[in-house]
Formats: structure tokens, C-alpha cells, sequence
């Protein structure tokens, strides 16, 4: 186990390991930072009790700060004085038969959330504050039955008009129950016997030649960095949230690099820039070259930009096409990759899209070809394609 005086330069700037870690305090024994292949970081204290080795995790770095976890961690080590086993301690509060869903949210955000993404993190939340909290946090979670979860899914669906989200609303309370099941809270999910209330449909949206040259005349017209986002969006197919966050710092010799921390899919990531795309990062310099990322927030200071969904209203509106979404610019992007003749592995490559390229668990180990020059042929084609459609 390496042994170390932790501070708060050391963990923010530990590189992804191999396999996951735990380094371990000097200052107070037992205590240490897990860090996993992601580049996930918490923290955890390691203790014995009856005779076993026991983990106590506190929470995900940096949203707990290490001076924080130093006192917590000396609490424990005085609940183990006087004989309390600081797990049971949370064990016996959810085996009261007064824990409610409210209590077990509090939980599920504390100890399930932080290990997810920060999007994830984001809707997950907002669902549970809107909705589930709201209808069902006074009821005891022993005593949730189906036909309250059926109540709260039809109250979103028809009372509300929201379908959709009545399905995202149910996903997210089967987690939190999932996580409950995990937890030795109850002894099965009820969330599994009750059915979504609306059937989705796959989204197969693109959008053809004659549609790209209104919306890239759109794009134009927006105020940056939002204009070059959005073109960015269209010529690279990448992901909302990875493109909006990209640092300068990732970009190096026409390659925009995104480290395995940086991608939905937990996969690096290179993306061979066209000279489009090239020319729309140099124009965007002298806006943004101050921060330390590229699409720098207007509003708040070292930050990206963030919160766009209303812009995809002012595109519709501009080009009449009502149905507009930005996630339909990546299939979009991927479609057109196929359709000049390269390869669905090679759209599959682009888009980092684990499925699409045909990377199993077996072949990302064994395959480790890049695929660098196709990628670069097949976005240069596609911008240049966007450029002859534009003039």
C-alpha cells in the first residue's frame, strides 16, 4: 500500500492509472484516495472491526476537500474508540422503519451520483428534486408500493403532457431503488414490475444537403463562441458536452486529444482536425485564447459554455426546421462518413462510437490500430463537402 502526505496539488494532478489505487495518508492512519482507471477520485478509511478489514467511503474529490475528510476521518477513528462501527451506524438509520425516499435520495446523491459523470449527475438530480422527492419522499421506502410509483409516472405522462420524461423520471427511481436492493435498504426493486408508459421510437434523424446550407447559415449569424460550437458540432460529429468542454491545451499539430476521463464512453480519443476546422479554432483566439477553454462561457468567468438548449429554438425558427436537435449533427456527420464510401468502422472511429466502429471489450484489447489517416480523409471530405454546399 504506498504511503504518502496527501495534499490537495498531489491528488488534483495524479494521472490516470493503469488499474485503480488507493494511496494512503500519512497524517491520519487508514485513511487514503482511491483513483480509478477513469480518473475517478474519492476518498475512503480503511479500519478492521470484529476481527475484519472494513472500507468507509466518504466521497468523490474534489467535491469533498481533503481537509474535510481529515476530520471526518478522526470522527470515525473516535466512534471506533468507543466500540461503533461507523457502517452498521448507516445501517441501523435505514433499517428504521421511518427512512423515507427522501432519506434514501439523500443517500443515493451522496454515495451513487458522484461516481457517475457530471451530465448524469445533473439530470439525475433534477429529476429527483422535481419530481420523485416531491410526490414520494414522505413515503417509507418498505412501504413503496406499485401503484404509487404508477401514480407519479401517469401524473408526469397525461397530467403534465410529458411522455417522455415520464420514462426518464421512472429510470431514475429504479436506480435509486437498484441502489437500495445493493445497499440491504429492501429486498427487491418494485420500479421492475411496472411498465413505461410510453413506447419510444429510435431517432433516425439526418439531415440532407438541402437542409445543411440554411442551418449552417444559422450557425453563422449566433454570437460566439456558440457560432464556432456549433459549426464545430456539424463538422466533427463529436458530443455535445465533450466539444463544449474542449480545452486548448488539448489541441496540438491539427489533433484535438480527449483523454478516456474526457469521453462518455471511457475511451481516448483523436480527432484529426479538417482545415475548416482549423480556421474556425484560429478566428475563435482572439475571443477565447485568455481562458483555458475554447468555447469560454460569456457570463461566467474560466468556465465553458454551458445551458444552450434554448439556442436549438432560434435555429428552428431561422430555418424552419422544426424538428432541429443538436444530437441529430452527429448522425448526422456519421451518415455522410458512409456514404462517401468509407467504412462504418471508420464513421464508427470519428464519432468514438464503441459499437459502430465494432470495438468489443476483445478487440479494443487486441486491436490497436488508430486509424488516424482514414479519419482525417473522412472529415476532411465532409467539411470540404459543407464548404461546396455553403458556397
Amino acid at each position: 500500500m504506498p504511503t504518502r502526505k496527501l495534499t490537495d496539488s498531489y491528488i488534483r494532478n495524479y494521472k490516470c492509472p493503469d488499474k485503480r489505487i488507493e494511496i494512503y495518508d500519512s497524517i491520519i492512519s487508514g485513511l487514503a484516495v482511491r483513483i480509478t482507471k477513469k480518473g475517478t477520485k474519492s476518498f475512503v478509511y480503511r479500519y478492521r472491526y470484529g476481527g475484519k478489514v472494513k472500507r468507509y467511503t466518504f466521497g468523490q474529490y474534489p467535491k469533498i476537500g481533503l481537509s474535510k475528510v481529515r476530520d471526518d476521518a478522526k470522527d470515525l477513528a473516535y466512534k471506533l474508540s468507543k466500540g461503533i462501527d461507523p457502517s452498521m451506524e448507516v445501517k441501523s438509520k435505514v433499517e428504521d422503519s421511518s427512512y423515507t425516499i427522501s432519506d434514501l435520495a439523500k443517500y443515493f446523491k451522496k454515495r451513487y451520483l458522484p461516481l457517475k459523470a457530471a451530465s448524469t449527475q445533473e439530470t439525475y438530480k433534477s429529476r429527483i428534486d422535481s419530481s420523485i422527492v416531491p410526490e414520494l419522499g414522505h413515503y417509507p421506502v418498505k412501504s413503496l408500493k406499485r401503484v404509487h410509483i404508477i401514480q407519479l409516472l401517469e401524473k408526469i405522462a397525461f397530467d403534465d403532457g410529458q411522455l417522455i420524461n415520464s420514462n426518464r423520471t421512472r429510470a431514475v427511481l429504479s436506480s435509486m431503488l437498484s441502489f437500495a436492493v445493493q445497499k440491504d435498504i429492501i429486498n427487491y426493486n418494485p420500479v421492475k414490475s411496472v411498465k413505461k408508459i410510453a413506447k419510444e421510437k429510435t431517432r433516425d434523424r439526418i439531415y440532407t444537403d438541402y437542409e445543411i446550407v440554411p442551418i449552417w447559415k444559422a450557425f453563422e449569424i449566433q454570437a460566439e463562441p456558440i457560432r464556432s460550437l456549433l459549426m464545430f458540432l456539424l463538422l466533427n460529429g463529436q458530443r455535445l458536452t465533450e466539444t463544449s468542454e474542449m480545452k486548448w491545451s488539448q489541441l496540438n499539430d491539427g489533433i484535438w486529444t480527449l483523454s478516456k476521463t474526457n469521453t462518455k464512453n471511457a475511451l481516448p480519443h483523436l480527432v484529426p482536425l479538417s482545415d475548416l476546422s482549423m480556421e474556425i479554432l484560429n478566428d475563435l483566439k482572439d475571443y477565447s485564447d485568455k481562458s483555458e477553454f475554447v468555447f469560454m462561457s460569456p457570463r461566467k468567468k474560466e468556465a465553458p459554455i454551458a445551458y444552450i438548449g434554448q439556442v436549438a429554438g432560434r435555429i428552428r425558427k431561422i430555418t424552419g426546421i422544426q424538428d432541429f436537435r443538436f444530437h441529430d449533427l452527429r448522425r448526422t456527420v456519421g451518415t455522410n462518413i458512409t456514404r462517401f464510401k468509407f467504412s462504418r468502422v471508420v464513421a464508427g472511429k470519428v464519432l468514438n462510437h464503441r459499437q459502430l466502429s465494432g470495438d468489443s471489450q476483445i478487440t479494443a484489447i487486441y486491436d490497436r490500430y488508430s486509424y488516424m489517416d482514414e479519419k482525417k480523409d473522412a472529415l476532411q471530405c465532409w467539411a470540404d463537402h459543407i464548404k461546396s454546399l455553403v458556397k
